[in-house]
């Protein structure tokens, strides 16, 4: 099974007038290819791109996950929370070993996969090059720095509200 993430095709249809979101779109399909080529059991599994009849991509195909980390903590399912934090953390230190920065690493996306809930980090528009520019799109309040650039402090903030949620233990 898989998942097709589209862009908003309102901001797709006048990329000449808005060129950012031509350049978020295209700067996700870059991340992911990364991703592609160098898999992590934590990471999402990117299957390719749709493209339409005019050359336009119309999605990005990844494996399909059941649910969600915030739906796993609102519905206070039982899970392995020190495992799932492991995990978690594995995804993100992977990513950093390619020099690529989540920027929004929040519950909301985690997803949890198989009776064991291994996390699986997903979601990759704030992606970006470690060092470079944010741009229009960051992370999510309260989960992110206020950041403009791509650091790995952006992820490890994250990663300590994650670990505040997951494990009640702040400032470690």
């Amino acid at each position: 099974m898989s998942y097709v993430k589209r862009p908003s095709l309102l901001n797709y249809e006048s990329t000449s007038n808005h060129p950012e979101f031509l350049e978020l779109i295209l700067s996700d399909i870059r991340v992911c290819e990364i991703l592609r080529r160098n898999p992590h059991p934590n990471i999402a599994q990117y299957l390719g791109c749709l493209v339409n009849k005019e050359g336009r991509v119309s999605g990005l195909v990844f494996a399909k996950y059941p649910i969600t980390l915030t739906q796993i903590l609102r519905e206070e399912t039982p899970f392995d929370r020190p495992c799932c934090l492991h995990g978690i953390e594995a995804g993100i230190s992977h990513m950093h070993g390619l020099a690529l920065i989540h920027n929004d690493t929040n519950p909301a996306n985690i997803m949890m996969v198989g009776d064991d809930m291994k996390p699986v980090v997903i979601d990759f528009e704030s992606c970006k090059p470690e060092g470079e520019e944010l741009g229009i799109k960051g992370g999510t309040s309260g989960w992110s720095l206020d950041a403009d650039v791509a650091t790995r402090e952006n992820d490890l903030y994250g990663l300590s509200k994650l670990r505040e949620t997951l494990l009640g233990e702040k400032n470690i």
